[in-house]
């Protein structure tokens, strides 16, 4: 779409002139420099820091600049605040001793007479701690006082030096009594260190100007669900404003698009947004939704640093986090829960991913044989679910997993028995549900195609690592396990069966019963074909 190219540069600045054909779109061409040419270019820097974690532990951890500042300023109050301890401790020691040189100035001839009288400095010494009520240290310091403190100016001085001690005292407890003090400390301090050791930037920082253009403002704003396919693609389908739901959940409890393939997983997300996708070997990358096509779409390792023979099992959409500084909707406190085949769990911090994202990083250690499972979001203070294929499932406070490092492996969420594995695990939020005044339920079936749904409110909270509770009551003619997934009686669930194949079926359908229920046999799903997941 460029027909030519001029050099327009002068002394007054840089200019270069582009012209285009009539059938391109300006904006569209400038995005594709932004992205193909140095027009713009970002410049990594590893910041690699000691962090500890909530046990005060210290542990290696790659943060952003703003993480890195934030730290630094927290060091930087426990530097001052241990400081000013110090300071304050000392001052108040020479108040004291200050107030008995004070004191003797003023009973100076009874002092005189009482260590005159005394064989030794250690009775004199006691002398003063009995008949004048001073203490050791003040004691000690009255006898190694010089005569010439006797003097009229001197005396002065010991007072004017007991006012200036009394004023830092109070200066020192005013600072560490009040964070803002403690912060505009810093401040201080910093402005000094730039006054006498900065030099001249030879580059300018500019505050955004309205109207200028970057690959944020370019993309297309819409809505749409992105599906991961058995055969690897990725489709990003449009979907209308009726349908659009709170995005980033990767819940899979989505109306299906007519015209997508097979899938896997299903998301809501906008095309701003990135999608994170996690591999069964624990390892998470990060792709552009806007990069996303629709039908038929493109394989996931086209766009990521995943190969073809790694498998996707998770995936989740979250909005850019490398917008305009202080415009990020993830909120700071954001989790990111795991869950292996082997009942392992762990959480972590969700600024660590993001931090790490374009290194395509472990996110949780595996042992052999081990593979992730299942990978969910949190803002804290919920629940976790896992369920495994033999029927059991346990319900815990995500409290109960620590937050740990992005390589660390996880902890025990289940005990399994023999032959058992975890088949699904989700996360509940504060209300152990999804949806509205917390009424969802678990929807449940076999390989056999039966299929039940359960409250929530049917499965107690319990402490982590244990046994768990009968979900349902597998046998020879049920089955075993096939998927599991939150829903509520207006959701669509599809199952996926052996051979790629879906079926759709309203939720409604699926009769509510008790956890050791065998369900209901869905003569929907019954084509000769188990039920491999949900």
């Amino acid at each position: 779409g460029i027909t030519d190219l001029r050099d327009e540069s002068d002394r007054t600045g840089m200019r270069i002139c582009i012209e285009l054909t009539r059938t391109v779109d300006p904006r569209q061409v400038l995005a594709d420099l932004f992205k193909l040419t140095p027009l713009q270019q970002t410049f990594g820097v590893s910041l690699l820091a000691l962090v500890a974690d909530e046990t005060g532990r210290l542990e290696p951890r790659l943060l952003s600049l703003k993480r890195m500042l934030m730290h630094y300023i927290e060091h930087r109050q426990e530097v001052i605040v241990r400081r000013s301890k110090y300071d304050l401790e000392r001052a108040r020691q020479r108040a004291h001793i200050l107030e008995g040189l004070l004191r003797a100035l003023d009973v100076l001839d009874e002092i005189i007479a009482l260590i005159r009288g005394s064989k030794t400095a250690d009775v004199a010494r006691q002398g003063l701690i009995q008949q004048f009520k001073f203490s050791e240290l003040q004691a000690q310091a009255i006898l190694d006082m010089q005569l010439r403190r006797l003097a009229a100016l001197e005396r002065q001085k010991l007072k004017d030096e007991y006012k200036q001690i009394l004023a830092l005292i109070k200066e020192l407890e005013a600072l560490l009594k009040s964070p803002r003090k403690l912060l505009a400390l810093i401040q201080d301090n910093l402005a000094d260190l730039k006054a006498r050791y900065a030099d001249p930037r030879r580059t300018q920082i500019a505050d955004r100007v309205q109207g200028i253009l970057t690959t944020h403002d370019l993309l297309p704003d819409e809505e749409v669900w992105v599906t991961l396919g058995a055969d690897g693609l990725l489709v990003a389908q449009r979907r209308g404003a009726a349908e659009q739901r709170s995005r980033g959940t990767g819940e899979t409890l989505v109306p299906l698009p007519p015209s997508a393939p097979a899938p896997l997983l299903i998301v809501a997300a906008n095309t701003r947004d990135d999608l994170y996708l996690f591999s069964a070997k624990g390892q998470a990358t990060r792709v552009s939704v806007h990069q996303i096509p629709e039908v038929p779409g493109i394989h996931f390792a086209d766009l990521s640093g995943f190969g073809r023979r790694d498998r996707v099992v998770a995936m989740c959409a979250l909005p850019k986090s490398d917008n305009v500084p202080g415009t990020s909707e993830v909120p700071g406190t954001s989790m990111l829960l795991f869950g292996t085949t082997q009942g392992k769990v762990k959480r972590v911090a969700l600024a660590d991913l993001l931090d790490q994202a374009s290194t395509n990083p472990q996110v949780i250690g595996l042992e052999e044989r081990d593979e992730l499972l299942w990978a969910g979001l949190s803002q804290g203070g919920g629940e976790m679910l896992l369920v495994t294929i033999q029927g059991q499932a346990i319900r815990f406070p995500e409290d109960d997993v620590r937050a740990m490092g992005l390589p660390a492996g996880g902890i025990g969420g289940i005990k399994l028995g023999a032959k058992d594995r975890v088949i699904a695990g989700m996360a509940l939020g504060e209300q152990g549900s999804r949806g509205a005044g917390g009424q969802g339920s678990l929807a449940i079936v076999t390989t056999a195609c039966y299929a039940k749904r359960v409250p929530l409110a049917d499965f107690p909270a319990q402490g982590r690592a244990g046994q768990g509770v009968i979900a349902l009551k597998t046998t020879p003619r049920l089955g075993q396990i096939a998927g599991a997934a939150l829903c509520s009686p207006r959701d669509q669930l599809i199952f996926r069966m052996v051979g790629g194949k879906t079926r759709a079926v309203n939720a409604a359908d699926v009769p509510e019963q008790g956890r050791p229920a065998q369900g209901k046999f869905l003569s929907e799903l019954a084509v000769g074909t188990p039920v491999e997941g949900m």
